[in-house]
């Protein structure tokens, strides 16, 4: 494809006024407000993680932001950061910068400390990003810009030189063993402080909520990419005065890929604001602030944790210790407790926080007799711990810094576990619920979920229903060479083969002129237009936080980067189709509207497809096997002679071919989608068999395949509607219309 750019035309991005979390709950009755409200951010975070397995994350995740944002607007002082003025934003955000600069550093913290304390800021990095590029967003310049910045920390390859890959190696120089993030166990890591998680959870709130925060989200990347973060220059100040610091902390700390989003972030603003009305500009302007306000709050919380709340915890340990120092000379006694290999008063000197939660710990513990098997979890070190209980003189002492610290507030609270499951999204609900959705009402509430949270619940039924369809026929659906197998590596390829060799056998030569004329390819362009304006966001969701550092997403994220253009607006399928539907004279509504999902003139069955996307997007966990049989019937498809054939017609009938030829570049089966797509099925099932044994392995490779034939299943009805309606259109009516002339 050509580099040059051509006109789009995107449609215009208009953003919600900022309303509130009252007005939310009078047009979402029945949402359990108060259950979200007392959701502590241990809780949020984890929910986030698993998005799908929780049916109220959308709401708790406004609520939040609303009220941080509210908090910020109602601070005394707090005015605008911006004039408004986009040639001059680059250099207001460079004064943002130099304000923002720590230039002293209060000892309080070890660098280790710190590195352990900025690891779920750091392990998430860009994760408000994560959802920016979906199916109603990715085709415009501003989505591009920002799915690069993305795709520039997460990185494509788990040996990278990404920031995610880096601070991995970073943490592993560092001797700090941390559960995966997605898990239980990260999320209520005791040898974290509540202050590490604000920062990461606003941006998975963030991340719930792109059509809606957009101006936010921009404002909130600008402070990330012009370094207006705090904890991060704590870290640097602290690298000076340390020696034999690691390689992986210099390349994270000055690594130039992260010069370069500055001006990507740049470009995404200037392309949002450029689709604004002028009477929103200034609109925009103040929620632009309010992005980079939040980003300096939820960073300065852990600073102020690390600082001031550990300065008056050193002194009330300072205060213990002394007297004990005292009580131990009039005894003739010592003191020499130890964790993870130093003595604790070196732990308060470092690490203040944490070294309380651990003393809290001990206090409540059954048996605090054997403690040295909880300091791995509480201090993330491999090293060899000591292994001896407490003596009654240091419980003493344990409970005499209790007691001193129980007057200061600030202190951290390790919050508890859930004492209940999330509540998962129904399996089944009432009928007549989901009889009220029919595929063109799922499309557009779909495409507008932040609006229509209730949907989730239909739009999963739909995926299970269908899945179910593609399990009752494949062990008996013909021809034989697509039913469900027994699944080998050796023969999966050999299925692969045969698939693609049964669709090459088909192969003929062109004969002008094509069986359909000009008009009726017309109109089946028009009737694909649902399909194709949403082409890709089976895997919209693929590479989100709970789930992005697995192989499997790594190959599917590469494929979807590619459906959205990866960064080229002008390379995103769904724009190559909407310069088709342009050239051919064909108007539509703006697809993301109710007057497309309503159009007379699409047959009702042409948003089956499209709605299966991207309702099965929604659930990037429970359907993730049927996932990726999908994804791997669709690049498939675009092999062989079916797309040949087609290029040919379109060319004869001088209607341009490029999204077809586009798929035929991409989708082939030595190194293009198809390729992906056929590792990461084995990748995935390999992983399975490891962790799970052969039988479960063969019970995922049946969900897989269910994934794979549910491409056949699902337009079925719309295949045999666009037969009968073609024969009524251009069969009998053109048959009628001669009668009707000879008469």
């Amino acid at each position: 494809m050509s580099n040059q750019r051509i006109n789009t035309k995107p449609h215009r991005i208009r953003f919600k006024h900022l309303f509130t979390t009252e007005n939310y709950l009078q047009l979402h009755p029945d949402d359990d407000s108060q259950a979200l409200v007392n959701w502590s951010d241990r809780q949020l975070f984890y929910r986030l993680m698993h998005p799908d397995s929780s049916g109220s994350v959308l709401q708790a995740a406004y609520m939040r932001l609303d009220k941080q944002f509210r908090e910020i607007e109602n601070r005394p002082g707090h005015s605008n950061q911006l004039s408004g003025q986009l040639d001059i934003l680059e250099d207001e955000l460079l004064r943002l910068q130099n304000t923002a600069r720590i230039e002293t550093l209060v000892e309080t913290n070890s660098l280790r400390g710190a590195i352990r304390q900025y690891a779920p800021m750091a392990l998430l990095e860009g994760c408000w990003l994560q959802s920016v590029s979906n199916a109603s967003l990715a085709h415009t310049d501003t989505a591009a810009c920002l799915f690069q910045i993305y795709a520039n920390i997460l990185g494509y390859t788990p040996n990278s030189n990404k920031p995610l890959s880096l601070y991995r190696k970073v943490l592993d120089d560092f001797n700090l063993i941390l559960p995966e993030t997605h898990t239980h166990l990260f999320a209520f890591h005791p040898g974290f402080v509540d202050a590490a998680f604000k920062a990461p959870l606003t941006g998975l709130c963030l991340a719930q909520l792109p059509v809606t925060f957009l101006p936010e989200i921009l404002g909130y990347t600008l402070a990330y990419t012009f370094s207006l973060s705090k904890s991060l220059r704590i870290i640097e100040l602290m690298t000076q005065s340390s020696a034999n610091l690691p390689d992986s902390l210099k390349h994270y700390l000055y690594n130039p890929q992260h010069a370069s989003t500055g001006d990507l972030t740049l470009q995404a603003t200037h392309a949002f604001i450029q689709q604004q009305p002028a009477e929103q500009q200034s609109q925009f302007w103040h929620r632009l602030s309010l992005g980079i306000a939040l980003y300096a709050d939820v960073e300065s919380d852990l600073v102020d944790a690390l600082q001031q709340q550990s300065a008056d915890i050193q002194r009330v340990w300072g205060d213990v210790i002394h007297h004990e120092q005292q009580l131990s000379i009039q005894q003739s006694g010592s003191r020499n407790i130890t964790l993870c290999g130093h003595q604790i008063n070196d732990w308060f000197v470092n690490e203040p926080l944490v070294a309380v939660n651990f003393v809290k710990e001990i206090l409540n513990a059954d048996n605090p007799q054997y403690y040295n098997a909880e300091m791995r979890r509480f201090f993330s070190d491999s090293s060899v711990f000591e292994e001896r209980s407490l003596q009654s003189s240091e419980l003493r002492l344990f409970n005499q810094l209790a007691e001193q610290l129980t007057a200061l507030d600030s202190t951290s609270q390790i919050t508890p576990p859930e004492q209940t499951a999330a509540k998962n999204l129904p399996k089944k609900t009432h009928q007549r619920a989901l009889n009220k959705y029919n595929s063109r009402q799922l499309y557009f509430e779909l495409l507008n979920l932040e609006s229509n949270p209730q949907c989730l619940n239909a739009a999963y039924q739909f995926v299970s229903r269908y899945i179910a369809k593609s399990r009752s026929v494949m062990r008996r659906i013909q021809p034989a060479y697509q039913r469900l197998i027994e699944f080998s590596h050796a023969g999966f390829d050999q299925q692969i083969q045969a698939i693609y060799q049964a669709e090459e056998s088909q192969q003929k030569q062109f004969v002008a002129p094509p069986k359909l004329s000009r008009e009726a390819y017309l109109w089946g362009i028009e009737q694909f237009a649902p399909v194709l304006l949403v082409d890709g966001s089976w895997l919209q969701n693929i590479a989100k936080a709970g789930n992005h550092q697995h192989a499997i997403s790594r190959y599917l994220l590469r494929i979807y980067a590619d459906e959205i253009g990866d960064g080229r607006s002008d390379w995103n399928h769904a724009n190559v189709y909407r310069q088709l539907l342009e050239s051919t004279g064909i108007q539509l509504p703006e697809f993301t509207t109710e007057q497309f999902s309503q159009h007379p003139g699409f047959i009702n069955s042409a948003f089956d497809l499209p709605v299966f996307f991207l309702a099965v997007s929604q659930f990037p966990s429970s359907f993730e096997a049927e996932t990726i049989g999908l994804n791997l019937a669709i690049e498939l498809s675009g092999l062989g002679s079916t797309y040949s054939r087609l290029v040919d017609d379109l060319n004869y009938w001088n209607i341009d071919p490029a999204i077809v030829s586009l798929h035929l570049s991409i989708d082939n089966l030595a190194t293009g989608h198809a390729a992906l797509a056929h590792d990461a099925v084995v990748v995935y099932l390999d992983q399975i068999l490891n962790i799970s044994g052969y039988a479960e392995m063969q019970r995922h490779w049946q969900r897989i395949w269910s994934g794979y034939l549910a491409l056949q299943i699902v337009p079925a009805g719309f295949k045999r509607a666009l037969i009968w309606n073609y024969f009524k259109r251009f069969v009998v009516m053109q048959n009628i219309n001669k009668l009707i002339s000879l008469n």
